[in-house]
């Protein structure tokens, strides 16, 4: 989702004839590594919330994420690549997935 995020501001102006027109400006690289700690950092918190709802899940997926939010945090004030950062997201988000799954439920003891 945060690849699909524009590298552009759009910023919307009036021509001579009163037209409404459309002007996109490139983004800067420091922007755009911004939004996608941003965004990494807040889907990050709501995943945690989630897997500590869930009484299911396992201390080490908990631990995992809260050590990928304070790896963001860190380095949204420092320069550097966050490609690491990126593909640990996206591992943690497919196992809280995984483990979030009604699939991994017993339902033998639900039967009546």
């Amino acid at each position: 989702m945060y690849d699909k995020m524009a590298n552009f501001h759009v910023v919307q102006t009036t021509n001579e004839v009163g037209e409404k027109r459309y002007i996109e400006i490139p983004k800067s690289s420091s922007n755009l590594r911004r939004e996608k700690l941003d965004f990494i950092l807040k889907k990050s918190q709501s995943m945690l919330n989630n897997c500590l709802k869930i009484q299911k899940t396992n201390d080490d997926l908990s631990y995992d994420i809260v050590n990928l939010i304070d790896r963001v945090r860190q380095s949204l004030y420092r320069k550097g690549d966050i490609e690491e950062i990126v593909e640990d997201f996206r591992d943690l988000k497919k196992r809280a997935k995984s483990k979030g799954s009604m699939s991994s439920f017993d339902l033998t003891k639900w039967k009546d």
